[in-house]
C-alpha cells in the first residue's frame, strides 16, 4: 500500500515536472514563434566527440576548448550582458526569463561535425554565427576577441528574439559590434564600452582597419560617405572591413549631437527589409543627413581609439563683445565662422588667452598643462604641437553647400597670429590643436579676433 502511494506520487511529481518543463519551453518559443524549434542534440554522441558543456543562466556553451578562466567564465559573461542588452533596446528584464541560447565555442570543427553540432545547411562562417535557437564561434588567440565575438553573436540573438529582426546589415553589424565591444575586469561586465587603447580590445582592431583605408585612398581622393557605408550589401561581410565601417556608423550615429536622440528610433523598424529599413532612416535623419555626412568624412580622417564624436562633431564659433571678436573653445574640435567666405579673401586672425591642455601627475598631485595660442611642445599631434591654434577652409559645393571631399580640407597653423587667405569657397573653421580623443580634459577658450584684409 504504501508503495502503490509512493508510486503514484512519483508518477504525480515527474508528470508535474514534465509539465512545467513543456511550460518553459512553450514560454521561451513564445517570445518569438518566428524562431521556430531549437537543434536537436544528442548529449551521448556529443561527449564521445569530446565536447563538454557549461551551464549558465541564459546560456549553455559546448566546447572542445581545455578547461581555463577564460573559458569557463563566458556564460557568465553570457548571463551579465543579458539585463545590459534590456536596458539598451528597451525591454522588461523579466520577459528574458525562459529565454536559454545554446552557443558553440569552436577550436577543432571537425569535432562538431562528428557530433552533428554544425547543421549542414549552416553557412560557412570565419568568425562566428547565429540562427535561431543557437550560435557558433570560434576559439580565438585572444580572449578579449573570443568574448567579444560571443556578445555581437548574442547581440544578434538578442535582438531577433526580441525585437523581432536586425533592420539592414550595416545596422545588425554594426549594432553587434557596438555592443560586443566591453569591459570585464574583477568579475563585472560593462557592455557597449568605449575602448580608449588598442590594449583593452586585443584582436579586435576596427580602428586600424579603418585608418588604413583612409591612409591608402587620400592619394586617390576618395572618401567613404555614411551613405555608402548604409548601402553596404549582406555578402560584403565576408571581409572584415566591413565590420569596422558599420560599427564606425553606429558609434558615429548614437554619439553625434545631431543624430544621438534620432538613433534609437531605428530599432523600433528592424522588421523592415534592408531597402525599407533604410528609407526609413532617410526619413528620420533627412534634414540632417547633408550635416552628418559633411561631420562623419572629418570623422573618418581623424578616428582613433577613444574618438570623442560628440567633441569632434562641427560646432559654431561663439560669438565675443564685438562682431569680430569670437571664443575658441578648447574642448571642442573644429568650429566655424557662420559666415560664407570667397577663395582668395584674407584674414588677419589674432588669438589670445591660456587654456588647460591635459595634464600629468607629479608627487601624486595633479599639474595641469597650461597652453597659449602657439601650443605647447609636451605633445604633438599630427606633427603639430598640441594645444596649437590652427585655421582651414571647408570647402562647399555651390549648388547644395556639401563638403565634397574631406581630404581637401588643409588645417593651416596661425598660433598667436597670422593673415589667413582662403584658397576655396567655404566656412572659415578654427581648433585647438589636439585628438577628439583627448579633449574631454580641457579647459578654457580663446579669444579669436578676425578682421578682414582688404
Amino acid at each position: 500500500m504504501q508503495l502503490h502511494r509512493f508510486t503514484k506520487f512519483c508518477c504525480v511529481v515527474v508528470i508535474g515536472l514534465w509539465a512545467v518543463s513543456a511550460a518553459n519551453a512553450q514560454t521561451m518559443q513564445d517570445i518569438n514563434p518566428r524562431m521556430g524549434d531549437p537543434m536537436k542534440i544528442d548529449e551521448r554522441r556529443v561527449a564521445d566527440a569530446g565536447i563538454r558543456s557549461i551551464e549558465g543562466r541564459y546560456v549553455t556553451i559546448y566546447t572542445d576548448a581545455p578547461e581555463s578562466d577564460a573559458v569557463e567564465e563566458l556564460p557568465v559573461i553570457f548571463d551579465a550582458a543579458v539585463p545590459q542588452w534590456c536596458e539598451y533596446f528597451g525591454v522588461d528584464v523579466a520577459e528574458t526569463e525562459p529565454w536559454k541560447m545554446k552557443a558553440f565555442l569552436i577550436r577543432d570543427k571537425s569535432r562538431f561535425e562528428t557530433a552533428g553540432l554544425i547543421p549542414a545547411d549552416l553557412p560557412k562562417f570565419p568568425a562566428g554565427i547565429n540562427r535561431g535557437h543557437e550560435l557558433w564561434f570560434f576559439v580565438q588567440p585572444d580572449d578579449y576577441y573570443t568574448r567579444h565575438l560571443l556578445l555581437h553573436e548574442g547581440t544578434h540573438a538578442f535582438m531577433q528574439w526580441f525585437g523581432s529582426g536586425l533592420g539592414a546589415p550595416w545596422y545588425a553589424e554594426g549594432m553587434a559590434e557596438l555592443l560586443g565591444l566591453h569591459r570585464w575586469t574583477d568579475g563585472k561586465l560593462t557592455i557597449h564600452h568605449r575602448v580608449k587603447d588598442p590594449g583593452e580590445s586585443e584582436g579586435w582592431g576596427r580602428p586600424k582597419l579603418i585608418k588604413q583605408w583612409v591612409a591608402a585612398n587620400r592619394e586617390g581622393q576618395q572618401d567613404k560617405s555614411l551613405q555608402d557605408v548604409l548601402l553596404t550589401p549582406n555578402r560584403a561581410y565576408g571581409d572584415v572591413e566591413n565590420y569596422a565601417w558599420s560599427w564606425a556608423a553606429c558609434e558615429f550615429l548614437s554619439e553625434h549631437p545631431l543624430s544621438k536622440d534620432l538613433f534609437p528610433e531605428l530599432q523600433k523598424h528592424v522588421q523592415r527589409s534592408p531597402d525599407s529599413f533604410n528609407r526609413k532612416f532617410e526619413s528620420l535623419f533627412g534634414e540632417v543627413l547633408a550635416l552628418l555626412e559633411r561631420d562623419w568624412a572629418w570623422f573618418i580622417r581623424e578616428l582613433d581609439y577613444g574618438y570623442s564624436v560628440s567633441r569632434g562633431a562641427m560646432s559654431e564659433l561663439r560669438i565675443g563683445d564685438e562682431d569680430n571678436l569670437f571664443e575658441l573653445q578648447s574642448d571642442r574640435s573644429w568650429q566655424f565662422l557662420n559666415r560664407q567666405i570667397k577663395a582668395g579673401q584674407k584674414f588677419r586672425i589674432t588669438a589670445t588667452g591660456r587654456f588647460e591642455i591635459g595634464s600629468s601627475t607629479v608627487d601624486g598631485k595633479r599639474k595641469p598643462w597650461q597652453s597659449e595660442a602657439s601650443g605647447i611642445t609636451i605633445d604633438y599631434y599630427r606633427g603639430r604641437p598640441i594645444g596649437e591654434v590652427q585655421a582651414m577652409m571647408l570647402p562647399l559645393q555651390s549648388n547644395t553647400g556639401l563638403l565634397p571631399k574631406i581630404c581637401e580640407a588643409n588645417p593651416v597653423s596661425l598660433g598667436a597670429g597670422s593673415v589667413f587667405t582662403a584658397d576655396v569657397d567655404g566656412l572659415l573653421c578654427f581648433r585647438i590643436n589636439e585628438s577628439p580623443a583627448n579633449l574631454g580634459d580641457n579647459r578654457g577658450e580663446l579669444k579669436l579676433a578676425i578682421e578682414k584684409v582688404e
